[in-house]
């Protein structure tokens, strides 16, 4: 019954999809008192752990805006945004596996069978022959964009705190002051083994990868370091 209702839900319009899923976390956010909007491959899933015992998807701050009630939208809400160059890496390694390693909440990939073709043998194959070529906006959450989860149509951000998954501590201690109960936030959802991402990157990999997230990169004010 559950793997049919779920079957249904992915054949759903995304607007719809979306808006269900405001109305299906509400009760959460409600009893936690406070609303995460979960960016993907951002040290996302260890915070919902931490807030709401379970993975809570991916809602849009411009969606809690649209469907949320009076009282959802009366919570502080915050967000983390990660180093784009990072992320990327990130999200080609948790692909690649199929999914995210750590923790009972640990993400899947759906349809991973779509990753193994040529074109990710290698990141730089990845980026140039793959990413490059395609429209973000159609990709898997983990390639799109992370201001349209943080930001209206105009680039104003829809967050009371906008946190760095590069200062973890601050968003933690933002956290505490509101729920001075929260546990320490567990590791969850790896990609893999930890890595340095900067040794993915050749100097035309860095410019490429800028251009293809150049609105995150601007509106976040990040840089390749």
């Amino acid at each position: 019954m559950l793997e049919a209702a779920r079957t249904i839900y992915r054949t759903l319009p995304s607007g719809v999809q979306r808006r269900v899923l405001v109305t299906r976390r509400t009760p959460l956010w409600l009893k936690a008192g406070i609303v995460f909007v979960h960016v993907p491959k951002a040290a996302g899933t260890a915070v919902n752990e931490a807030l709401y015992g379970r993975f809570m998807g991916h809602v849009r701050a411009a969606d809690i805006e649209r469907w949320g009630s009076s009282a959802v939208k009366a919570l502080p809400r915050f967000a983390i945004t990660r180093n784009p160059w990072d992320r990327l890496v990130s999200a080609y390694r948790f692909v690649k596996r199929g999914g995210g390693i750590g923790g009972t909440n640990a993400g899947r990939v759906l349809h991973p069978e779509q990753y193994l073709v040529p074109e990710f043998d290698t990141f730089e194959t990845f980026v140039t022959n793959w990413l490059a070529k395609r429209d973000l906006r159609r990709l898997d959450l983990a390639f799109q964009p992370q201001s349209p989860f943080v930001c209206n149509a105009d680039g104003g951000v829809l967050v009371d705190h906008l946190g760095r998954f590069e200062d973890l501590d601050a968003t933690y201690a933002y956290l505490r002051e509101r729920l001075p109960n929260l546990p320490p936030l567990a590791e969850s959802n790896a990609s893999g083994t930890p890595v340095d991402y900067r040794s993915f990157y050749t100097p035309d990999l860095i410019e490429l990868v800028g251009s293809i997230y150049a609105e995150d990169v601007t509106r976040f004010g990040y840089r390749f370091e």
